[in-house]
Parts: structure tokens; C-alpha cells; sequence
């Protein structure tokens, strides 16, 4: 039922891109979602819609005041980059119609609107695949809480460290390590906060790895499906997504995950996380 109203939220965000209120409203009253106040000028983020209006309000200030900070026009880089994702065409599989979704709900779509969204059915053969691995990683996990230390993210974004580290060639226990020690697993608030350069459940630098890169792969990858899992900040599954595509891009470069993680972090961290991957390597297996 989650992971249908999730497939469904995300038409709001191209019906209000292209739509305005009356569409938008639709579609929202179809999964429940009603809100009083929608203006027919802005635009929602879907991931930050399933965590509700404080979420949305907290993902706007930080797209339009963070990530593009160095960015002085005075208009919303928010309903550009909203704007930008309804022209995206889809893929060519099962689809669900904006307009079918209207008529449904007794409201008239505006004139012209044709939006669909593509539904992944390769993302959730793996999202199948890797639901049927979790019991024996949780069950080896359980038995070993000195290397696994927060076993409710391991069973949140397992999902997500699978199918970012099989997608690059990392190691999905790496990921779980840099995802703790980075952000304590999505808990620790100043990750979220941009005081220097850093940003995210990854601590992805802004600067030399700005959004518009961190969009880029996660959209020509077709990882949409990711967005319908459970998170605990409302971007997690795109930063550890392009945190596994950087570690490969410096893996390539230095010629092991060992001299990428050096590169990643300082020489500390990234001595510890190099020792925690061979004991849970060691655990766990290919």
C-alpha cells in the first residue's frame, strides 16, 4: 500500500509543474493528501511530500538557499528543477496517466496536460531480490552488534546500499560504514545544516560535487524506485547513490577501494572504515 501511494505522489510533482493547483490538488486527493493551501506557482518535491509539509518546507529552503547558494538570480531554482523533471520522458513500461488519476477524482486536468510516470519493473524485481536477502543479513548482524551497530538503518537502507553498490562495484557494507560514520545513519541534524562545504547523509562536498551532478546519475540511472523507500532524510537515497558513484569514479583513478576511501576522508576515517569493511566482509561474505 506504501510503495503504491509512493508511485502515485510522485505524479505531483509533473502535475504541479505543468498543471497548477487543480491537478495537483487531484492527484493529491487520490492518495489521501489533501492540503488546504497549494499555490498554483509552486512546486513540491515528492520525496519530501512523503514525510509531510514540514519536510517539503525544510527540502525547499535547502535547494533554493543551500545548494544553489552561489546562485544570485533572485527567481525559485526549486520550480525550475521541478519544471525540469516533468519533461523527462519516461521509460517505455507500464505507465499510470495524471489525467486517469483526475478524471478519477471528478477534477479536470488543465488543458493540454498529458503526464505520466513510469513505473520501474527492474527496480522492483531488485527490490524482490534484495527483500529476500535481508533475514540472513539481519539475522548475522543481530549476532554481531560490534560491527553493526544501528540494525533498524541496516533493515531501512539495505535496499538502498544494495542497489547503489551493485550499480558501481562497491562493497554495500562500505556504504553502510560510510553512512554511519558520516551522518550516524541520517540522526545527527548538523549533516543536514551547511556550514562550510559539506552536505547530506554522506557528507557530500558541494562544491566539487555539486546537486545538479548528484541528479544527473540518479536520473540516467533510472533509480526512481529507491524513492519509494522509507528514509530517515527525505535525499538519503540519492546521497548514498552518488556516494557510491564517486567512490567508483576515485576507485578507477587510484586503483583500489583502499586508496579511494583516503581520497574520500581524511587518513583517520578512512583507515577505520578500510578495517571495518574487512571484518564485515569477513562476516557477511560475497
Amino acid at each position: 500500500m506504501e510503495r503504491e501511494k509512493a508511485q502515485k505522489l510522485k505524479i505531483i510533482v509533473k502535475a504541479a509543474a505543468l498543471g497548477g493547483t487543480a491537478v495537483t490538488l487531484a492527484a493529491l486527493s487520490r492518495v489521501g493528501e489533501r492540503y488546504d493551501k497549494t499555490p498554483s506557482d509552486e512546486v513540491v518535491d515528492v520525496k519530501a511530500f512523503q514525510s509531510g509539509k514540514e519536510q517539503i518546507d525544510q527540502a525547499r529552503e535547502i535547494y533554493d538557499q543551500v545548494i544553489f547558494q552561489n546562485d544570485k538570480r533572485k527567481t525559485s531554482r526549486w520550480e525550475d528543477a521541478v519544471k525540469r523533471l516533468a519533461g523527462m520522458a519516461p521509460t517505455p513500461e507500464s505507465t499510470i496517466n495524471i489525467v486517469g488519476e483526475c478524471q478519477a477524482s471528478g477534477v479536470a486536468p488543465a488543458p493540454g496536460v498529458q503526464v505520466e510516470s513510469s513505473v520501474n519493473l527492474a527496480g522492483e524485481a531488485a527490490l524482490e531480490k534484495y527483500k529476500s536477502e535481508l533475514p540472513r543479513v539481519l539475522e548475522i548482524a543481530q549476532a554481531h552488534p560490534e560491527n553493526f551497530p544501528d540494525l533498524e538503518a541496516l533493515q531501512m537502507y539495505y535496499p538502498i546500499y544494495r542497489a547503489s553498490g551493485e550499480r558501481f562495484g562497491i562493497p554495500w557494507e562500505l556504504l553502510y560504514i560510510m553512512h554511519g560514520q558520516e551522518s550516524g545513519f541520517s540522526t545527527g541534524t548538523a549533516a543536514f545544516v551547511v556550514t562550510s562545504d559539506q552536505y547530506g547523509c554522506m557528507q557530500r562536498n558541494i562544491y566539487y560535487h555539486p546537486q545538479q551532478d548528484v541528479d544527473r546519475y540518479f536520473a540516467s540511472d533510472n533509480m526512481d524506485y529507491l524513492l519509494t523507500l522509507p528514509v530517515r532524510h527525505f535525499d538519503d537515497a540519492e546521497e548514498i547513490f552518488y556516494a557510491a558513484a564517486v567512490m567508483k569514479e576515485y576507485t578507477d583513478q587510484e586503483g583500489s577501494i583502499q586508496e579511494a576511501l583516503f581520497r574520500y576522508s581524511a587518513a583517520g576515517p578512512a583507515k577505520s572504515r578500510w578495517e571495518k569493511l574487512q571484518a564485515m566482509l569477513s562476516l557477511v561474505g560475497p
